[in-house]
């Protein structure tokens, strides 16, 4: 994710927003996907009630790991304006309303 400082003021007197740019770099992605391979170590539970099923959860981290398009969320999260300000010592993150 990448961010622009530039000076703004809104109703509340903040002096600085910055302006967030989402980017997942390739390394990350590799880090990822190797994460999600993964999934086939877990343990196997066949009580329903201790959680989700193995296969369930391999069959989601398939899709993550080789189906799912960053690139496009990306592009859909850029396109909305979003930012970044800090409030009495915390940051704070806001996307504008249409």
């Amino acid at each position: 994710m990448s961010t622009s400082i530039f000076p703004a003021r809104d109703f509340c007197g903040l002096e600085l927003l910055e302006k967030v740019d989402h980017f997942f770099n390739e390394a990350e992605l590799t880090e990822l996907r190797r994460r999600y391979d993964t999934v086939a170590d877990r343990e196997t539970v066949t009580d329903e009630s201790q959680g989700v099923q193995l296969a369930t959860l391999q069959e989601l981290a398939q899709y993550w790991a080789t189906d799912y398009d960053r690139r496009k969320c990306e592009a859909k999260l850029n396109a909305l304006p979003q930012f970044i300000t800090e409030i009495d010592g915390l940051r704070v993150f806001s996307k504008a309303h249409h």
